[in-house]
């Protein structure tokens, strides 16, 4: 066997686009500690504003994907297919920036409801309920 790598991504916990959408090379984990790194191949990602413009470097914007792992919609769910996928574009819910090299670091949650917890390197969901069940937010 091979020497192994140690790759950092950005997993997210839904169904909607999976299994990862970033990647971040092993000799820069140490440099760019927050960070989820820079698009895989073949996604394409932007950040928006609320008019849905494009912000710049190091700007605040929600994130959007489009790749071949984005999901089709959501099953006998029309209405919130269109809500989710904009013209081709998954609206995650994700408040992200872009540094100025072109990787990303997710820094919170735009839809209501929803509370990101930060362990590490990883990133995690708790909704609603499960939110107040355990303790894990304020209410």
């Amino acid at each position: 066997m091979g020497k192994r790598r140690r790759v950092q991504g950005w997993l997210r916990p839904d169904t909607e686009a999976g299994p990862n959408t970033f990647w971040l090379p092993t000799e820069e984990m140490k440099s760019k500690i927050g960070s989820v790194g820079r698009p895989l191949f073949h996604i394409d990602v932007k950040l928006v504003d609320e008019a849905g413009r494009e912000v710049g470097p190091n700007e605040l914007g929600h994130l959007l994907i489009r790749g071949p792992h984005v999901f089709g919609g959501y099953w006998n769910r029309p209405e919130a297919t269109a809500e989710t996928m904009v013209d081709g574009w998954l609206h995650t819910g994700d408040l992200a920036r872009r540094d100025e090299v072109g990787d990303h670091y997710i820094l919170g949650r735009l839809k209501d409801g929803d509370v990101m917890i930060i362990v590490g390197a990883g990133v995690g969901y708790v909704w609603g309920a499960a939110c107040v069940r355990w303790g894990l937010c304020e209410t």
